[in-house]
């Protein structure tokens, strides 16, 4: 693999890291930033994107969880999270409305 891969693929796993510890620490926020600023860095990968979705959801920032849930569902190909994630957004609709 090139090294900026090798190196990006580093830099996920670390900050990934620091997402679960801060979620253990209870701080959604911290948590949900580092998701948002990952998704930079790695826009290609799209569980970041549901990652973000729940971190959102969390928060209570439910129109900002919608928009994220549904880019994943729309780019995420079937399987238990993306059927998680459809179930998930049709609750949030329902309290958005």
């Amino acid at each position: 693999p090139d090294a900026a891969v090798v190196i990006r693929d580093s830099v996920l796993r670390l900050r990934n890291n620091v997402t679960l510890r801060s979620l253990q620490a209870g701080d959604a926020g911290v948590a949900a930033e580092i998701i948002d600023r990952l998704r930079l860095i790695a826009p290609d990968h799209i569980e970041l994107l549901r990652e973000a979705g729940l971190g959102h959801a969390r928060l209570g920032n439910l129109a900002r969880a919608g928009e994220m849930l549904s880019a994943f569902v729309d780019a995420a190909e079937d399987g238990p999270a993306k059927t998680e994630a459809v179930a998930l957004l049709q609750r949030l609709r329902a309290r958005l409305n």
